[in-house]
């Protein structure tokens, strides 16, 4: 999970949505994508590249990534990891018997 520092940035230097994507030649929905915590993740680097480039900073000072969620936090996905084919076409759950 990516937690989004875009707004933090652009309200430090003190600049519009508008004129981020006005500098950046993004539209403003994809702005506002990129400045929600579960929508920068699904952004194109190139995008993120532009708005960094108009911000004035690097692509990875748009984002942090957020180690609070465990790897498996789902049931369905805990189930999905030990039914995962390993080398030799042997699942863990079969070997395991």
């Amino acid at each position: 999970m990516f937690v989004s520092n875009i707004d933090a940035i652009r309200k430090e230097k003190k600049i519009t949505t508008s004129l981020l994507a006005e500098e950046s030649g993004i539209s403003r929905q994809a702005i506002y994508k990129a400045r929600q915590d579960d929508g920068i993740a699904e952004c194109r680097l190139s995008t993120l590249e532009r708005i960094a480039t108009a911000l004035g900073c690097s692509t990875k000072d748009l984002y942090e990534e957020s180690r609070d969620v465990p790897a498996f936090s789902s049931p369905k996905f805990a189930e999905a990891a030990e039914e995962t084919v390993h080398p030799y076409g042997a699942t863990k759950a079969t070997r395991q018997r």
